[in-house]
């Protein structure tokens, strides 16, 4: 079940038990052990039975409030809310367990108990189980990310000009030349032809990386190896140097994090943007590959100009990429000098897939074991409604259960 169905349950749930408030507050009386008197009914007893009517009408608004969340598509919302809900129902628990034991001492009030707990044990379960896709973001991050973005349109255009507006002019100039020689010269005409069609092909291969840095993530329909050798091609082109790339085996999809293909391409895309506007290198080597077999490692490596590091640079170029670095939990290495060129060395963590699985299980089961404990609790109190609360004792024992043999077998 995913998280948005279980507010929508969760909504239509205190609907109907808090209409069973609001209605019929005067009958439900019984089951926390009011004794209704004959009339003249007690007008005193009236006015305190009527805020069961409200304390319905609550659960009522809660309920509709959960609905509307639902609604959201917000999946980290949707998380947060759930921790702000586990509180409230958590605190909702501890009321109602602490009545129960001065006061009511019945099955109405056992049931209201386990009515405002499995609530707030299911948000504890998304919440423990539940991995985040991504954290929110800062707001420094997201300046960062709106910058970048300006940057990279303005760097789009740039090379739009310097390269394949002039390869464009460079076509046209041979294609001219070969028209003019065409009766005279056939040998320069073929020559002109020949340096036309060359350009054409520069161009085109540089337009498809131009593309792939304007394509929200080219990696999903190309692959990560393809899209790197394309932005090594296009750098080759554009710059005039000597691009080199040795690509090894990638990790098997399971053991690469979540979203690291893109991360990965987008820092080697900034980082070749740097090479071919920046450091006038004769040489690039590009390689990718496992490390220790348990990182997978982006190394960039020129022999440009370089620059110091310890001087603040213009624009958010490498910012940008060591903000990708740490929303991933990578570590990215820059290693340079002025005129000794740079390095730059990505490392990405590989998952364990054991040992995730483990951590999933272990999450799962310390969810069901917290919330149980408090319910095998209250049947144990009062043996009268072991009958109601027995069954969810049970059915959430078994669900331990199947969580506690996969993690026998992974030890």
């Amino acid at each position: 079940m995913s998280l948005r169905r279980y507010f929508q349950l969760i909504g239509w749930s205190m609907i109907v038990v808090g209409f069973a408030f609001w209605g019929y507050h005067w009958p439900m009386a019984r089951f926390f052990g009011i004794s209704m008197p004959a009339p003249p009914s007690n007008a005193a007893l009236d006015k305190a039975l009527s805020f069961g009517g409200l304390f319905g009408g609550a659960l009522m608004l809660h309920g509709f409030t959960c609905l509307g969340m639902a609604t959201v598509r917000d999946t980290r919302f949707l998380r947060c809310a759930s921790k702000y809900l586990l509180i409230g129902y958590g605190f909702l628990a501890f009321v109602t367990f602490a009545k129960q034991i001065a006061i009511w001492g019945t099955d109405g009030g056992a049931l209201l108990l386990l009515a405002v707990t499995l609530p707030g044990a299911g948000f504890l379960y998304f919440i423990v189980t539940e991995r985040s896709g991504s954290t929110a973001e800062s707001n420094r991050e997201r300046q960062l990310r709106e910058v970048a973005g300006q940057e990279e349109r303005a760097r789009l255009a740039q090379d739009l000009h310097d390269s394949v507006k002039q390869q464009i002019y460079s076509m046209q100039t041979n294609l001219a030349a070969a028209q003019a020689r065409w009766e005279t010269d056939q040998p320069g005409a073929r020559d002109a032809l020949e340096h036309a069609r060359e350009t054409a092909r520069d161009a085109m291969s540089e337009m498809i990386a131009l593309l792939d840095r304007l394509r929200q993530d080219p990696v999903e329909s190309i692959g990560l190896i393809e899209a790197l050798r394309r932005q090594g091609e296009a750098l080759g082109y554009q710059s005039g140097a000597l691009v080199t790339t040795e690509f090894g085996s990638l990790p098997s999809p399971d053991r690469i994090p979540p979203g690291a293909p893109t991360v990965i391409f987008r820092i080697a895309q900034e980082a070749v943007a740097n090479i071919a506007r920046h450091a006038r290198a004769n040489r690039v080597h590009i390689t990718t590959g496992t490390e220790d077999g348990s990182r997978l490692v982006m190394t960039i490596r020129d022999d440009g100009r370089g620059f110091d590091p310890r001087q603040p640079r213009k624009g958010m170029g490498l910012a940008s990429m060591r903000s990708r670095a740490i929303e991933l939990g990578a570590r990215l290495a820059v290693d340079t000098a002025e005129g000794s060129g740079c390095t730059l060395k990505l490392s990405v963590p590989l998952i364990d897939p054991v040992a995730m699985r483990r951590r999933v299980y272990e999450r799962r089961l310390l969810a069901t074991v917290l919330p149980l404990s408090v319910i095998l609790l209250a049947a144990l109190a009062w043996p009268s409604a072991s009958s109601y609360i027995w069954p969810v004792v049970i059915a959430g024992t078994a669900f331990a259960a199947t969580q506690v043999w996969p993690l026998v077998r992974l030890r």
